[in-house]
């Protein structure tokens, strides 16, 4: 059963720890601070309920002022939305909150022991303290800035050595009262928040002695009353609040905030194909223009299956490369006198297609369609391309795919994407990441050199736990070229 400071108490824990301040507090709680009107001032309330104590005291002080609010229940917090600039309905230790971000800290926590049973409200976090009180206090004081001040409202029976050690070594300027309704046996404590290099041993013992004796019913504090002296000033902000923010999300308002933020979710069916809608045949026939202009925009993709029978899975793209040219002026004994280089964008289509036709003398091939230049690639922006920046296209000769990689391709789409798009890769000499650079410089020497004098290896990572291996050699007794693609474990 949880230990709470009375059985009348007891009585209101089904309402989650919510004990809401009375006016008469809020009033003289009020009344303790010097109004700033024209001030900018943060106020949070990481308790806030209904909102109507942090509501009257925030806005009674300052025209500018913004209350940030954290509420778990539902139902309240629905009553204090109106009242707040921000609010959270979250769970506290589900939030994420800047650090010296508020100028006052009103904290009225549940009051109570920590315990499984708590409704879910609370989770794993400081599970060394059991106190409810504690836990809050704790989570919270770092969003108060320095200099902010501190309205702490709890049970009197709480105010132990570890809570008394805690506010004597952060706060100075402490002032503590007895709230106004009885009933729950509150004291309120105010203090401004320093840090503790800048408060007196004198001034930390004696707040500890006179907590203690509070504690231990010696003394009982004067009943807050209305003041016409006030002595706490809320400082102005000192910086804009970075977080402010609830890390996990009901269906509900997860459903909310896709409303607001919109994106593509509100013209879902504009973006993305529905796997139910209806076919419409086109007007006419598509012409041989339209259809590699379609190919070539990357809009027909993925299994392609012709009239004839012919199974082919296509990839149409189109990238940017550059061409180069030279112009240059000569004076009249013809010599040069002015070299200019010239730069021009060209847009080459590359349409690839994979024959998967079963029992075709093709199969598992690679056809390449594009209107590339076979000239060298004067400006190579890839990391694949050859050192002096000339553009090689490996000859592959014949492909064959081991076991391994023909059972991969067959079972898994994405698979059989990859490794088309490896040997695309391999073919314009391009040997992946997957290797040290001597290897790469190894190959690049063979392409200059002729290709019958060495082999070609090249290795790609398909995903994170598999890797294809490549290898292009020459065989005398065929007088060809034999490309392998293979798993590292078939080698």
């Amino acid at each position: 059963m949880v230990a709470l400071v009375s059985p009348r108490v007891a009585h209101n824990f089904a309402k989650n720890g919510y004990y809401p301040t009375d006016d008469a507090t809020t009033n003289a709680i009020i009344s303790h601070f010097v109004r700033t009107e024209n001030t900018a001032i943060r106020v949070l309330d990481p308790c806030i309920g209904e909102a109507r104590a942090a509501s009257n005291i925030a806005y009674s002080l300052s025209h500018k002022a913004k209350l940030y609010g954290i509420e778990y229940n539902r139902h309240r917090a629905e009553l204090a939305q109106k009242y707040c600039d921000v609010l959270l309905r979250s769970d506290l230790f589900d939030t994420v909150i800047s650090p010296n971000s508020f100028g006052l800290l009103f904290l009225n926590p549940p009051y109570g022991d920590l315990t499984s049973e708590h409704n879910g409200a609370i989770t794993n976090y400081q599970k060394d303290y059991k106190r409810l009180e504690k836990i809050f206090y704790r989570f919270t004081i770092p969003s108060l800035q320095y200099n902010g001040i501190l309205v702490l409202i709890i049970p009197f029976t709480q105010l132990d050595e570890m809570l008394s050690n805690w506010i004597a070594n952060q706060f100075t300027d402490i002032s503590i009262f007895t709230a106004c309704d009885k009933q729950f046996k509150q004291i309120v404590i105010f203090g401004r928040k320093v840090r503790q290099n800048n408060i007196a041993l004198q001034e930390k013992n004696d707040v500890k002695a006179k907590f203690k004796a509070i504690f231990e019913g010696e003394i009982v504090p004067d009943e807050i009353a209305v003041t016409n002296k006030p002595m706490y000033q809320i400082p102005e902000l000192e910086s804009e609040i970075k977080s402010f923010y609830k890390l996990s999300f009901t269906d509900e308002e997860l459903g909310q905030e896709v409303k607001k933020i919109g994106g593509l979710w509100n013209d879902f069916n504009l973006f993305f194909k529905k796997c139910c809608e209806r076919k419409r045949k086109p007007l006419c026939k598509m012409s041989d223009w339209h259809l590699s202009l379609a190919l070539a925009a990357g809009e027909i993709n993925g299994i392609v299956k012709s009239n004839t029978g012919k199974t082919y899975i296509i990839k149409g793209d189109t990238y940017k490369s550059k061409s180069k040219s030279v112009e240059n002026t000569f004076d009249d004994e013809g010599f040069i006198v002015e070299s200019k280089t010239i730069l021009t964008d060209k847009f080459v289509p590359s349409i690839k297609a994979w024959d998967f036709t079963p029992n075709s003398e093709t199969f598992g091939s690679l056809f390449l369609i594009s209107n590339r230049d076979n000239e060298p690639d004067e400006l190579c922006e890839d990391d694949g391309c050859l050192e002096n920046n000339q553009y090689n296209l490996v000859i592959t000769g014949e492909i064959y795919f081991t076991q391994g990689v023909k059972s991969l391709t067959d079972s898994d789409f994405n698979m059989a994407l990859a490794v088309s798009k490896a040997l695309s890769r391999y073919e314009k000499g391009d040997w992946g990441n997957d290797m040290d650079d001597s290897d790469k410089k190894l190959n690049d020497r063979v392409l200059r050199q002729g290709q019958k004098n060495d082999r070609l290896f090249a290795s790609y990572k398909l995903s994170d736990d598999k890797k294809l291996w490549i290898i292009t050699e020459w065989y005398d007794y065929k007088q060809a070229f034999m490309t392998t693609l293979m798993l590292p474990n078939e080698y």
